[in-house]
C-alpha cells in the first residue's frame, strides 16, 4: 500500500468514526455570493471547478427534438443559463454531446447508461451551445468531462470538489484537505469527511485514496465541526460522491 494511499485511508476512516462526536456548525461555502456562476463560458477557469452541471433525463412526451433529450441545471447554483440567453432553474438540451470526452467504448457506454438516471448520479463539465435541427433552435451541452456517482444515496448539500493538500500535522485534527466550491470561487481546507451518509462502503472509501491526488474526488454534503485532542476543525459530511471517467488515453 502506497504512503498516499495509507494517509488517505487514515484521514477517511477516522472522519466516519468521529462522526458520533461532531457537532453541527454553519457551512462558510453554502449559499451564493457574486463571483458564484461568473465563469459561465468557462474562460479562464484556472479552479478548474466551473461549468459543473448536473444531468437528468426529459421523460416529457411530444415530438423531438422538443422533447425526449435531457435537462441541465449547475450545481450549487439555483439558476442556469440556457441557450437561448435566459436563465432557468434548468435548461433542456435537445442532445448531449460526448464525444469531447476521450473515452473508452466501455467508459462511454457507462455514462451513456447513467444519462438516463435521476438523482443527480451524472455530473458533466461542460457548456451549453445551440443546434438547428431544421428550422428548430434548441440547446445542446458539450461534454468536457464525466462524472459518476458512486452510490444510490440522493445527493444534499454543497457540491465540492477535494484534494489532498500536502499539510501533514503532527496531532489531530489536521487539515490536510482542500475543498473548492463548485461553479464559484470559494475554497476551504478541512480535516475529515464524513462518508457515512453516502452508504459508501469502506471498500469503496479505499478506493477513493489515490484520486486525491490526480484528478480528485467530488463529494456533495454539510459542514460539521471535528473535535479531536481538544482541538476543533472544519469537516465536511458526504451524502454522494463522485469520481471522473478518464479519458483513455490518460489510462
Amino acid at each position: 500500500m502506497s504512503l498516499h494511499r495509507s494517509l488517505f485511508l487514515a484521514f477517511a476512516f477516522s472522519s466516519l468514526t468521529a462522526a458520533c462526536a461532531v457537532d453541527s456548525t454553519t457551512d462558510d461555502l453554502a449559499g451564493t455570493t457574486a463571483e458564484d456562476g461568473a465563469l459561465d463560458d468557462g474562460k479562464a477557469d484556472l479552479s478548474g471547478v466551473y461549468t459543473y452541471y448536473a444531468v437528468q433525463p426529459d421523460l416529457r412526451k411530444c415530438a423531438a427534438p422538443m422533447c425526449g433529450g435531457h435537462f441541465v441545471s449547475r450545481v450549487n447554483l439555483g439558476t442556469t443559463k440556457c441557450n437561448d440567453g435566459v436563465y432557468r432553474a434548468s435548461c433542456y438540451v435537445a442532445d448531449v454531446d460526448l464525444s469531447g470526452l476521450g473515452l473508452s467504448e466501455s467508459d462511454l457506454g457507462k455514462v451513456t447508461e447513467m444519462e438516463g438516471t435521476f438523482n443527480q448520479r451524472l455530473l458533466l463539465k461542460g457548456t451549453i451551445h445551440s443546434k438547428w435541427y431544421g428550422s428548430v433552435k434548441v440547446g445542446v451541452f458539450k461534454a468536457t468531462e464525466a462524472w459518476l456517482g458512486g452510490t444510490d444515496s440522493t445527493p444534499d448539500g454543497v457540491f465540492v470538489k477535494i484534494h489532498d493538500n500536502g499539510v501533514r500535522c503532527i496531532a489531530a485534527p489536521c487539515a490536510t484537505t482542500t475543498e473548492k466550491k463548485l461553479n464559484s470561487s470559494r475554497t476551504a481546507n478541512i480535516a475529515g469527511v464524513d462518508y457515512s451518509y453516502s452508504g459508501a462502503s469502506e471498500r469503496e472509501i479505499e478506493s477513493l485514496g489515490d484520486l486525491m491526488f490526480t484528478d480528485g474526488v467530488i463529494i456533495a454534503g454539510d459542514r460539521y465541526t471535528v473535535n479531536e485532542n481538544g482541538r476543533t476543525a472544519k469537516g465536511r459530511t458526504a451524502t454522494q460522491y463522485w469520481t471522473r471517467v478518464v479519458p483513455a488515453a490518460a489510462n
